[in-house]
């Protein structure tokens, strides 16, 4: 994946069960919506961008 400055992105996805952990990502995070999965991509230059998601998957989150 390219980012929009142009460099290289790598992608993460990983699953946050605990809402301690959960709220570090996101601090609005409920316990009904646990476990969240979070997306990450990394730019080469430093830009980050992150999604969260609820366990029905939808989208509660996004920065970057």
């Amino acid at each position: 994946m390219i980012c929009p400055k142009g460099s290289l992105c790598s992608e993460s996805t990983h699953e946050v069960k605990t809402l301690s952990v959960a709220q570090q990502w996101f601090n609005d995070v409920i316990e009904s919506q646990l476990p969240i999965t979070v997306n990450t991509f990394n730019g080469e230059g430093g830009r980050l961008r992150i999604s969260v998601f609820d366990c029905d998957n939808n989208l509660i989150h996004r920065r970057g």
